[in-house]
């Protein structure tokens, strides 16, 4: 399988999106509570993972 390399940039941002998607996906006990500016941050990341994924095509 090629890796690409270029995608090594998105790391911190996917991990930071992971922690919301995570409890969706598992939930816990205690219910996560996200805010607007969390939520914003993380439709932003998405885009911009999205547009680099498309772009690298």
């Amino acid at each position: 399988m090629k890796t690409d390399e270029s995608l090594k940039e998105c790391i911190k941002d996917s991990a930071y999106v992971n922690q919301f998607y995570l409890e969706t996906r598992y939930p816990s006990d205690i219910p996560i509570d996200i805010n607007q500016s969390e939520a914003q941050e993380c439709i932003e990341i998405a885009n911009r993972i999205f547009c680099k994924v498309i772009e690298d095509q």
